[in-house]
């Protein structure tokens, strides 16, 4: 009788979460991650996710989310806000920092690797 399970190694696994990304969402979250980016050289705050303190970096979040528009100056609506805030989850989740519930409350922070 087969077993129901099948031994697989790292790197099978690897192919398989890098190949069940759509491609799209990684548009989506390279696009808004350098939004953000851009926003941080414009008010003069560290950009790179990676080094902003965990308490410092909600505070900068709340800023961002309030301040971000359309190039035409008009306000995204709500789903567009919430595409952003899921595409910086996703970013913060791949560098392995922490990541937010769905209410936006971070909930879990992984530890820094070398």
């Amino acid at each position: 009788m087969a077993s129901r399970f099948k031994t697989v190694t790292v790197e099978e696994v690897t192919e398989l979460k890098e190949g069940a990304e759509n491609f799209n969402t990684r548009k989506s979250t390279i696009n808004w991650v350098r939004v953000f980016e851009k926003w941080c050289d414009e008010n003069s705050l560290e950009k790179n996710l990676d080094m902003i303190l965990p308490e410092q970096l909600d505070k900068v979040l709340e800023r961002f989310y309030a301040s971000v528009c359309k190039q035409d100056g008009t306000d995204y609506k709500p789903g567009s806000l919430k595409v952003m805030q899921a595409a910086l989850d996703r970013h913060l989740k791949e560098k392995r920092l922490f990541f937010f519930d769905y209410r936006g409350q971070r909930i879990f922070q992984f530890p820094k690797s070398s």
